[in-house]
């Protein structure tokens, strides 16, 4: 819910047989494109207003090449800062502490403030939790002390290293100070 209207989120192209694409709301009455300009190409997650503006994240390009997290401007949707950097997506944002919380698939080494979690305070991005770093990806590398997390059952799948098992999986996150976690992912 934002400003008191639902918000269908994901990967479509009709909602109650009218054509929207990927970000519809419900005023009540009837399904609406939120924003008849643009597709938010692949999918969006979220939407929230935060200091009075509106904001959507998920895994999308915009016509004017904002990905996976914008903001809506006068002049359009815009990025946030840099932006997000890399091949990234927004699994979930929340607004807790007068701060925009963001979750999801970028890391610190691709440019990015954070790596998994980050928080924007209205101008610039946060790393809020600096000893906190992913330890795994699926499809790009592995790490033997990994601990990896199905998306299907939020459960532990092991500490042998991601690989494809059958359901998306998710990075596990580790502190620094853990003794299994060491090496470069990178």
């Amino acid at each position: 819910m934002v400003d008191g209207q639902l918000h269908l989120h994901g990967a479509f192209n009709t909602v109650d047989g009218q054509p929207i694409s990927n970000w519809a709301v419900y005023d009540g009455t009837t399904w609406q494109q939120v924003d008849t300009t643009e597709e938010f190409g692949f999918n969006t997650a979220k939407a929230v207003r935060y200091q009075g503006d509106l904001y959507v994240a998920g895994n999308f390009n915009t016509s004017n090449g904002v990905n996976d997290l914008a903001r809506q401007g006068p002049n359009g949707w815009e990025a946030l800062g840099p932006g997000l950097l890399g091949d990234p997506w927004v699994n979930e944002m929340v607004v807790y502490d007068g701060l925009l919380w963001v979750t999801g698939e970028f890391y610190e080494w691709w440019g990015n403030a954070a790596s998994g979690i980050m928080a924007w305070d209205g101008s610039q991005w946060h790393n809020m939790f600096p000893d906190i770093f992913p330890v795994a990806k699926a499809a790009t590398w592995t790490w033997p002390t990994a601990s990896c997390i199905s998306a299907a059952s939020s459960t532990p799948v092991g500490r042998t290293g991601c690989t494809d098992m059958g359901s998306m999986m998710v990075p596990a996150y580790a502190s620094s100070e853990d003794p299994m976690c060491t090496g470069d992912p990178g």
